[in-house]
């Protein structure tokens, strides 16, 4: 044990990170999953479709809904489930209003969000400051739950929205 606690020292002065694969995350994140069923997953702030990736990469075989506002983003992700009928991805935001918003575009894309930065954010990670900003279309979850859910269905809902994760459960 010392061993390894002396290696993932050393090998932080050179910005690595030693960890377990899967990770306990993924793996109780699909232990869970499997006990309870879970045949769809709502992919909320979706991005580059990385989470989806991920949960197949390990075995989900159910129906994936995946949304992503930003167009570029968008367009990556859309290529990544275009060849599996089992993930479908949406150009629209998820919130609390049916309505058109603009967010505010990252630097690193991962960092963009449909409300302000907080300054120490943008003075820990300066790559992250917002570069732009994008007219987008935002739904209710509530508006398109029944056209993708059914009463039967065991759902999983992931929310990854910068700070939005309110508006996006408010009304749904």
């Amino acid at each position: 044990m010392k061993l390894l606690k002396f290696c993932k020292t050393l090998l932080m002065n050179f910005n690595v990170q030693l960890l377990r694969y899967p990770s306990v995350d993924i793996s109780n994140r699909m232990k869970l999953l499997k006990a309870h069923k879970i045949n769809r997953i709502l992919d909320i702030g979706a991005n580059r479709g990385n989470y989806g990736l991920e949960l197949r990469k390990h075995g989900y075989t159910g129906k994936i809904f995946s949304f992503e506002s930003l167009s570029n983003l968008y367009e990556l992700l859309e290529k990544k489930c275009k060849n599996n009928d089992m993930w479908t991805a949406y150009n629209f935001a998820i919130g609390d209003s049916d309505t058109k918003m603009e967010i505010n575009i990252a630097g690193n894309t991962d960092s963009s969000s449909l409300l302000g930065m907080l300054p120490i954010h943008e003075i820990s990670t300066p790559q992250s400051r917002y570069i732009g900003k994008e007219k987008i279309e935002a739904r209710r979850l509530d508006t398109v739950y029944n056209n993708l859910c059914n009463e039967s269905d065991k759902v999983y809902l992931k929310i990854d929205t910068q700070g939005f994760e309110k508006n996006v459960l408010d009304r749904a």
